[in-house]
């Protein structure tokens, strides 16, 4: 059995072999990290990863270690592939985070569409009374003539369930743009 300092050497040495191009020893030396790969599958969850994935994003990040490394810094290729694979699995996280919120960022809550389109608040409410009802019959008369063209534009592909960002790509313009109209809209709606 090889001690410490031997499979440090070694290790090294497998680095500088895959670095002058002997891919054969990438599979071995990835084996020999294999451990520290299947605690950090442990220990952190990637929602939209399974486990042949991590295995592949930890290959990665070898890979990357082993094209960055340089032994002259003082530091041992272990240490420096522990540290890679960490910031690694940091940033998949951090992108998760930021594929997770895409979700929320175009959510449309129920009481903003409620809000926006006088037809369901008219399923909603409780009190169906006649003069309730002409008078948001009234509002949704007069509501399209306080808006712009612009706006009546974006505003009818939404009700008719464009995404913001479908609304975007058909009128060619950014998706900024539309969510500051519906916007307006939902303002100009209320002051009814």
């Amino acid at each position: 059995m090889l001690d410490k300092n031997e499979k440090t050497n070694d290790i090294e040495e497998m680095v500088i072999a895959i670095k002058d191009g002997e891919m054969d020893y990438f599979e071995p030396l990835f084996n020999r990290f294999y451990p520290l790969v299947k605690k950090y599958a442990q220990q952190y969850y990637l929602r939209y990863f399974e486990y042949e994935d991590l295995l592949q994003e930890a290959r990665l990040a070898m890979f990357d270690a082993v094209k960055k490394y340089d032994s002259s810094k003082g530091m041992h290729f272990a240490g420096y592939y522990r540290l890679t694979l960490q910031h690694h699995i940091y940033g998949i996280i951090r992108k998760e985070g930021a594929i997770k919120r895409i979700g929320d960022r175009n959510a449309t809550s129920l009481d903003e569409l409620i809000e926006t389109n006088p037809m369901l608040q008219l399923s909603f409410t409780d009190y169906q009374t006649p003069d309730s009802i002409l008078q948001i019959n009234e509002a949704y008369k007069t509501y399209p003539s306080l808006l712009s063209d612009f706006e009546k534009q974006v505003y009818t592909f939404y009700m008719q369930g464009f995404s913001t960002r479908a609304i975007a790509l058909e009128l060619n313009i950014d998706v900024i743009r539309v969510r500051n109209a519906l916007e307006r809209c939902r303002r100009k709606f209320k002051l009814i």
